[in-house]
């Protein structure tokens, strides 16, 4: 998570004592030492907490206000934080702001471990609340059927591409990802980590995924079965796609799912920036991973409300109060943009995966 244009500051070049104090906090239990408070966090929130630290520090330091020879908590103070929160809000959504607060709260936390820091906690939902979003989010929903057809159209595409079989199979690939997200909107960090053999396996005629509590935001296993439509072009992919694509590389085989143009591991950032490239190639405004899950919950809320209790299960969260607070955005769009017979068909195969999971 970057902040704005704030490049946050490197961990090996924190104050000192700041560096400390956080080797600390993410220390493992030992015989000898008892475990940091930040030491049960998965590596991908210390990594979001590193970041948003790493911003706090280089806003002090481009304001020349760092002072390295004193503890965390005496630079906290609260025309500071407000000062750094209205230089984010400038630049990026108030969640995003909100986010990069309580992140700020929680490290701090970690560092201090006694020092109590609420009256952030404070500030950044008032962030949450008040902030204009510098981007709208409804304005950029599509139905998850449109997506998923149009991944079809380019899978279809690609094989007819046989005077370019490097970037046919790119294309297919691409495709297969904006199908397979559409189907089934998972996490970017998940579908990164999608592993043959591992993570996703064929069972029977059917090909499953599936991910650890440790793997996931909920802390619950995320198990799904892919909707039989892609089960075809899954094998396509599997049988000559990816190994075209692996065929570029020197190195062993990852076995991760999904290949890169040099033939080893796409990574999230790499999906993201495909995701965006294909989408904005079909419309108006290009789509990043996370939007598709708001896509998912918008398109069973107006298309098919009856079942929108699945919108839990496809997005994998705890509760379907969760689902409807951060993604729902039927409310806000209106009821006559097409959604056709094909979402409700789509999120009734979903529907019936989960129950024979």
């Amino acid at each position: 998570m970057t902040t704005s244009n704030v490049v946050p500051m490197k961990v090996a070049d924190w104050p000192s004592i700041d560096h400390q104090l956080w080797a600390r906090a993410t220390v493992s239990a030992s015989r000898l030492d008892e475990p940091g408070w930040a030491s049960s966090w998965r590596p991908s929130t210390i990594v979001v907490a590193e970041q948003g630290y790493g911003s706090w520090l280089a806003w002090l330091d481009e304001n020349e206000i760092l002072d390295r020879s004193v503890r965390p908590a005496v630079r906290v103070a609260a025309e500071r934080v407000d000062a750094f929160a209205k230089r984010l809000s400038g630049h990026v959504a108030g969640n995003t702001v909100s986010i990069a607060i309580a992140g700020l709260h929680r490290t701090l936390r970690a560092m201090e471990e006694t020092t109590n820091f609420r009256w952030l906690d404070h500030l950044a939902r008032h962030y949450a609340n008040n902030a204009p979003s510098v981007r709208n989010k409804a304005a950029r929903v599509i139905p998850s059927a449109d997506l998923y057809q149009y991944g079809q159209e380019l899978m279809d595409q690609a094989a007819k591409r046989v005077d370019a079989p490097v970037h046919g199979a790119l294309q297919y690939r691409n495709g297969l990802i904006i199908s397979f997200l559409a189907a089934h909107p998972i996490r970017r960090g998940n579908l990164s980590n999608l592993v043959l053999g591992q993570t996703i396996v064929r069972r029977g005629s059917r090909y499953r995924f599936s991910f650890e509590p440790s793997a996931t935001k909920s802390r619950r296993v995320l198990e799904q079965t892919l909707i039989e439509d892609l089960t075809e072009r899954f094998d396509v992919y599997l049988a000559t796609v990816r190994p075209r694509l692996r065929d570029r590389a020197i190195g062993p085989d990852s076995r991760s799912l999904w290949i890169g143009m040099d033939g080893t591991t796409l990574d999230a950032g790499g999906l993201y920036a495909v995701i965006q490239l294909w989408t904005g190639r079909r419309y108006a405004r290009a789509l990043y991973p996370h939007l598709f899950r708001d896509c998912a919950s918008t398109s069973v809320a107006i298309e098919d409300p009856e079942h929108i209790g699945i919108a839990k299960s496809v997005l994998g969260h705890t509760t379907l109060a969760t689902s409807q607070k951060h993604y729902n955005m039927a409310n806000g769009l209106s009821a006559s943009r097409r959604f056709g017979a094909s979402i409700a068909a789509l999120k009734r195969r979903l529907a019936n995966d989960d129950i024979d999971s």
